[in-house]
């Protein structure tokens, strides 16, 4: 016969997380799958506590995120007997695009000029204001630089706003 103890800690195993990504201002609602959640556990992302936490069952855990600078972070759920469990580098704080530059920064009213944007941020599937047109054929480079070409405009200095799928944008004046 096998004797099993069952009034001992068990470990705390934290699975995963959906969604695994928030923009840095926090506040978006999160689902932690996992096992032997307590009450009252306690959940961080890298140095951030979560708030509205709320376990749901030993298994499901749900919170919302908390302002937190840009990163991929692990979450840590802890038990209040001080056993945890953690996702390593479970979670993205997705940053906000800034805007430097914008190469030409110069057009004629009738647009058709390709640029180079640079700054930091940027994601695939990012779009280019141009005061209020919208920049047409605009390529993510990379995290840091875009191609586009701009668009007809009426004569004058414009702001240039690189905005991403997540809503989050940046503005060159």
């Amino acid at each position: 016969s096998v004797l099993l103890n069952l009034s001992g800690p068990y470990p705390l195993v934290v699975t995963s997380i959906d969604p695994d990504s928030s923009t840095v201002f926090g506040n978006t609602s999160v689902t932690i799958r996992g096992r032997n959640f307590l009450r009252e556990a306690i959940v961080t992302f890298g140095d951030s506590t979560a708030t509205d936490v709320a376990v749901v069952s030993d298994s499901i855990i749900t919170a919302n995120t908390s302002v937190h600078s840009a990163g991929i972070v692990d979450v840590i759920v802890t038990n209040p007997t001080g056993l945890s469990g953690t996702l390593s580098d479970g979670f993205t704080f997705i940053p906000h695009p800034v805007v430097t530059s914008i190469d030409p920064d110069s057009s004629t009213e009738l647009g058709g000029v390709s640029v180079t944007i640079t700054g930091s941020g940027f994601q695939s599937g990012a779009t280019v204001a141009v005061g209020v047109n919208t920049a047409t054929d605009v390529v993510v480079v990379s995290p840091d630089t875009i191609t586009a070409t701009i668009p007809i405009h009426p004569v004058g200095t414009v702001d240039v706003t690189v905005t991403n799928a997540t809503g989050l944008s940046g503005t060159l004046s």
